[in-house]
């Protein structure tokens, strides 16, 4: 789902979220659509502010017992929506503050929802994904 600047009316638009985006590896199976809101305000015809919540239900294997089992994933994000390059160098390593990682650039006054979407879920996969917290795995004598 893509959203351009120019449809986005001065007062702001709510959008309603259902959709099953595609994922380019086998690392998250969704066990049902995404859904949730997305609230966008233009500051700018350059600029823009979405917030939004989604929630989705995904298939995961446990890291101990490798028993697979359904995960609740529940995120609530905020992008600062700007239309043109990233100002920051590509070829140096630098320390990035907190307000820039919610930055998106982009080439053109659109919102493309579907990368976001993709993002989000993954950036809320746990580091460590267990079926349940007493999980003992799959050594015999625990």
């Amino acid at each position: 789902m893509k959203i351009a600047f120019s449809e986005i009316p001065g007062s702001g638009a709510r959008y309603r979220i259902n959709e099953q985006p595609a994922f380019p590896d086998q690392d998250v199976c969704l066990k049902r659509p995404v859904t949730g809101s997305l609230t966008i305000h233009l500051s700018s015809e350059h600029h823009a502010l979405l917030t939004g919540e989604i929630a989705t239900r995904i298939s995961r294997v446990c890291d101990r017992c490798c028993r697979t089992f359904g995960l609740d994933l529940q995120v609530d994000f905020t992008y600062e929506c700007i239309v043109g390059e990233d100002p920051s160098p590509n070829h140096t390593e630098v320390e990035v503050e907190d307000e820039a990682c919610n930055r998106l650039y982009v080439n053109e006054p659109v919102i493309e929802l579907t990368e976001i979407l993709q993002e989000q879920i993954y950036l809320a996969l746990p580091a460590q994904i267990l079926c349940e917290s007493s999980c003992k795995g799959l050594c015999p004598r625990c």
